[in-house]
């Protein structure tokens, strides 16, 4: 079943903020979900493709975060904004899938970092200077990656690249 979202009807919900169609998503209204996934769902999609890299792979992500996010709606606190939330799920999803695929959240060209700017940025679209930025920052990275001792490198990766605790990089 894949998830489709129609244009919003002359409900409202199109103009009211996050933190209420949230609010009304948890009491059970579908059409608050729906304005949500909207919103978001070519976002989840791009922030997905940049991960996993095929476009079907990056479909059944979306599908994924969309289908978790209707069934633990009720587990969202605020503490973050549903944005956020929402791209915490497809960034997460993203890289199960590209650990099925055997691939190392490693081989990550972008260096991915997890916090919350990043996550966003991945998300929109992407103008010139935004690539532009994007790749003196990668330059940047990968000259200072460079100028480290192997085994610092590659510590330093799979902590910040693979979510490995420091328990498990010190091992």
């Amino acid at each position: 079943m894949l998830l489709t979202v129609s244009e919003p009807e002359a409900t409202g919900v199109d103009e009211l903020t996050d933190e209420c169609l949230v609010g009304l998503a948890q009491r059970g209204d579908s059409a608050a979900f729906e304005e949500l996934a909207r919103r978001y769902r070519a976002g989840t999609y791009r922030l997905a493709l940049r991960i996993v890299s095929r476009p079907e792979d990056a479909e059944d992500v979306v599908q994924e975060v969309w289908l978790s996010a209707y069934t633990h709606i009720g587990r969202f606190r605020s503490e973050s904004s549903f944005q956020t939330w929402i791209f915490r799920i497809a960034y997460n999803r993203s890289l199960q899938m590209r650990r099925f695929q055997g691939k190392s959240a490693l081989d990550l060209a972008d260096g991915d970092f997890d916090n919350e700017h990043i996550l966003l940025m991945a998300a929109r679209e992407k103008t010139p200077e935004d690539s532009a930025i994007l790749n003196e920052q990668r330059a940047t990275l990968g000259a200072l990656l460079a100028k480290l001792a192997d085994k610092y490198r590659r510590a330093l990766c799979m902590w910040a690249f693979d979510s490995k605790s420091i328990e498990q990089v010190s091992r």
